[in-house]
């Protein structure tokens, strides 16, 4: 008999529901990936070494995305452009004003280009490494890179067969909800932790999954 459980699954890039993106993005979500980013970019600096203006695109401005394209601009020198693709009409959605202002004041810095309030609706390649960004306004961006920060998928759901009811409460983004102590709703032996964790403020409201509210 199991007195505790503690689940900390984490999550997986989501990159299925926009065509060309399993493809043609590079997912920034784990060490390998980071690893995979790096050699990317590496090589990529070879190839482009006589071209002027390489482009690098960075698709989320989430906390990961921020940092990212804040990383990239930086390791071009100003050897090439830089542009990160938001939905949302502001870089940090659910950040405070103050960390909203300090990671605008970065990225302006290092010359990063924003394009706010753009959906990115395919991908695809062509010659070289080059790949085309769709908008929802039918414009195209061309890229020599494409890296994606967005939509992750919690791994809790796959502990249940295929078919099966989830016998945990979980949120629609497949995340089981838990209270101040990480303890699962209706559950007191189990506890779920990272990106696989849920938890309501006192109005109801879902907070951010971010390490910030982790600690707070």
């Amino acid at each position: 008999m199991i007195a505790r459980l503690l689940l900390s699954l984490g999550a997986e890039p989501k990159l299925d529901f926009i065509p060309g993106a399993v493809e043609f993005a590079l997912p920034f979500s784990t060490l390998d990936d980071a690893l995979k980013v790096n050699d990317k970019l590496t090589k990529l600096e070879r190839v482009n070494f006589v071209k002027a203006n390489p482009i690098r695109v960075v698709v989320g401005l989430g906390y990961s995305g921020v940092e990212l394209a804040a990383t990239v601009s930086e390791i071009l020198k100003g050897k090439g452009i830089v542009q990160a693709i938001s939905v949302d009409s502001s870089i940090l959605p659910t950040a405070p004003t103050g960390n909203k202002e300090a990671a605008l004041k970065v990225l302006k810095s290092r010359k990063v280009e924003l394009l706010l309030g753009y959906f990115v609706c395919r991908i695809r390649k062509s010659a070289d490494f080059t790949s085309f960004v769709y908008q929802s306004n039918a414009a195209a961006k061309e890229a020599d890179l494409v890296l994606w920060t967005v939509g992750n998928k919690p791994l809790l759901p796959q502990l249940e067969p295929s078919g099966w009811p989830f016998e945990l409460p979980v949120t629609g983004r497949g995340q089981a909800e838990t209270d101040e102590t990480l303890q699962v709703k209706g559950y007191p032996c189990i506890f779920v932790v990272g990106d696989s964790s849920a938890l309501r403020d006192p109005k109801g409201k879902m907070l951010p999954a971010t390490a910030q509210v982790a600690f707070q």
